[in-house]
């Protein structure tokens, strides 16, 4: 389990003409990582799932390219996250099962 805050705001019909700030958070146990901070570099909707890349530039391991899939589950959900390493050749589409509950805040999806 672990939590994790953010946004992230395709621009366009480009997923690679995106924005935002992502950060996640090992829940307890886990006490030997860190917080990981980056920039949104693409993102993808399909219904209430999200698929972004994020580049890590606060962290144990800045630098690197992280895919996420999340799920909004809607109110009184528990919300789903999943995060794999990646290029940033790597594609955004939401893909990821989600293996993991988001156990503080809130994911929200949302298609304009």
């Amino acid at each position: 389990m672990f939590s994790a805050k953010g946004r992230a705001i395709q621009h366009s019909a480009d997923p690679r003409d995106a924005s935002g700030r992502v950060a996640a958070h090992p829940a307890p146990p886990v006490v030997n990582q860190l917080l990981q901070q980056g920039q949104v570099i693409c993102t993808d909707v399909v219904g209430n799932t999200a698929g972004l890349l994020m580049r890590v530039d606060d962290g144990t391991v800045t630098g690197s390219v992280f895919y996420a899939t999340a799920v909004d589950n809607g109110p009184g959900n528990k919300d789903l996250a999943g995060f794999l390493p990646a290029t940033e050749s790597s594609s955004c589409a939401p893909g990821l099962a989600p293996t993991q509950p988001v156990t503080s805040g809130d994911i929200t999806v949302r298609q304009y």
